[in-house]
């Protein structure tokens, strides 16, 4: 096993939209994934729920506002996704990314700005960026990383024009 280079490549307008209904209507998707993280991470420290083996039922369902990473279905491997989207609850936090609205503006200001994690190309009124890392198999932890995984899990790069 070799290291690789992990990260997510965008691709959207050089400049993205900044009036407030489409800030305010990405801010509420992500305010609401947001919430169900919060919701689910409390209810599986109510219950000191232990992760169930294969073929064993989860007591608490997963939150239907939070997608599931990698388009995975919950069941044998929500430990796996539920870690993945926990650790990114915590790196976001951590970076001051408590809201739907600080993680649209988190966007906009890394599309605009960069981070140190991310490198970008204008070509014409298109823009690409990446935000990433090499890793020997751990996630990436940047703040690019970071904000680029949960506008895309969240759903709120599309209010935006980015793939």
């Amino acid at each position: 096993m070799g290291m690789d280079l992990i990260g997510y490549m965008l691709v959207g307008p050089a400049r993205l939209p900044t009036d407030d209904e489409t800030k305010g209507r990405a801010a509420a998707v992500a305010q609401a994934a947001l919430d169900a993280l919060r919701a689910t991470k409390e209810a599986l420290e109510f219950h000191e729920f232990d992760f169930p083996e294969q073929g064993d039922e989860c007591p608490v369902p997963w939150p239907g506002a939070l997608p599931v990473p990698g388009g995975r279905e919950p069941g044998m491997e929500f430990e796996d996704a539920w870690a993945e989207v926990a650790g990114l609850g915590g790196r976001l936090a951590s970076a001051g990314v408590e809201t739907g609205s600080a993680l649209v503006d988190a966007l906009i200001d890394v599309w605009h700005h960069g981070a140190r994690d991310a490198a970008s190309r204008e070509l014409g009124n298109a823009q690409v960026m990446f935000a990433g890392e090499p890793s020997w198999g751990d996630e990436p932890g940047g703040y690019g990383y970071s904000v680029f995984k949960a506008a895309t899990l969240f759903g709120i790069a599309q209010f935006f024009g980015i793939q």
